[in-house]
């Protein structure tokens, strides 16, 4: 299978997943999130080109999908893709626990910054968001991320 067809699976994957899955398998108030994973998957393997046009396209699908400003995860994601292809070359990371710590951090901070700019999207306080959403979203994302990444590290293996 070509390179360009594994991403086009991936992102249809990743957007049915948002859109029919993501609140029927949430569990202990959280799930993983496939598109910052898919995210630091193109920038960190294909460059900022492909990263900058799936951050903003897949974001703008996200703004579509919630109640808030459109724009806003497009933005994020635009940036987040550009900077992070950006850093490829100097970012030659191959270890999936790196790569997932990457997902998680970039996660992490998309979340403080849409609570910044939607300060009412969240539900009670900050620290009550942080201990009984965020924190397990963080770790399924890490989880996920880190099984996605070893399986795409296994796959370069095999066809090497």
């Amino acid at each position: 299978m070509s390179a360009a067809a594994l991403v086009l699976i991936l992102i249809v994957v990743t957007l049915a997943y948002q859109i029919n899955l993501r609140e029927r398998i949430e569990a202990f108030g959280g799930t993983p999130d496939l598109n910052i994973i898919l995210l630091v998957f193109l920038s960190l393997s294909y460059g900022r080109g492909a990263a900058l046009s799936f951050g903003f396209l897949g974001g703008l699908f996200l703004d579509a999908l919630a109640p808030h400003f459109l724009g806003a995860t497009a933005l994020l994601g635009s940036v987040t893709g550009y900077l992070l292809g950006s850093l490829k070359a100097k970012l030659l990371i191959e270890n999936p626990w790196v790569r997932a710590g990457i997902s998680v951090a970039i996660f992490c901070l998309w979340e403080v910054c849409l609570i910044l700019l939607y300060p009412s999207s969240s539900p009670g306080s900050f620290g009550n968001y942080l201990g009984g959403q965020l924190f397990p979203c963080a770790v399924y994302t890490y989880l996920a991320a880190l099984l996605f990444f070893w399986i795409f590290q296994k796959r370069g293996e095999a066809s090497s």
